[in-house]
C-alpha cells in the first residue's frame, strides 16, 4: 500500500484536526517506549496522553491518543476515549476486547478506499474498522475511532 503513504504526504490542503476539537493537551503527556498492543494498553491504563509512532500502517507512522469524549449523550469524540465510550460495549457483545480489536484492525486491516476521504483513512478486516485521521498541524496520523459495522462494508 505504498500509494497510501504518498497520498498522506500529498494532502497539503487537508484541514487540521482542530476542526474536530483536538487540542495540544490531547497529546500530553507523551508515553515513550510503547509500541502496538503495549501502547494501546498504556493509554487505556492512563486515560490520557499519546504514544507516538505506536504502529506503522502502510509505511505511515500512527500515534495512539486518549483523545476525548466531546458529547457523552451523543457519544461524539475521538481517540481511545471515544472508542471506549461509544463502542466498547458493542465490541464486547461481539466477543472483542477494545485493545485486541483496535490492534487487529491496525495490524491486519486493508485500506478501504470507499470509506476513506481526504481527512480520514479507513482500514477494515471484515466488518471491523479503524479510522485514522491526518493531523496537518502536528504532521502526524492517529487513531480517530474504531468500530464494528453491523450491516457489512
Amino acid at each position: 500500500m505504498a500509494a497510501l503513504c504518498l497520498l498522506l504526504k500529498k494532502k497539503e490542503n487537508a484541514p487540521s484536526v482542530s476542526g474536530i476539537g483536538a487540542s495540544p493537551d490531547d497529546f500530553t503527556p507523551e508515553w515513550t517506549g510503547y509500541k502496538e498492543k503495549d501502547a494501546l494498553k498504556k493509554i487505556m491504563k492512563e486515560w490520557r496522553g499519546v504514544c507516538r509512532n505506536a504502529y506503522e500502517v502502510d509505511g505511515v507512522s500512527v500515534d495512539i491518543i486518549w483523545g476525548k469524549v466531546t458529547d457523552s449523550v451523543l457519544h461524539d469524540g475521538y481517540g481511545l476515549s471515544h472508542i471506549k465510550d461509544k463502542h466498547e460495549q458493542e465490541l464486547k457483545g461481539k466477543g472483542f476486547e477494545l485493545v485486541e480489536f483496535v490492534h487487529m484492525c491496525l495490524t491486519n486491516g486493508r485500506f478501504n478506499f470507499k470509506l476513506s476521504d481526504e481527512n480520514n483513512y479507513t482500514y477494515n478486516v471484515g466488518n471491523a474498522l479503524v479510522v485514522l485521521t491526518i493531523d496537518k498541524t502536528n504532521n502526524t496520523n492517529w487513531v480517530l475511532t474504531s468500530y464494528y459495522k453491523e450491516n457489512g462494508i
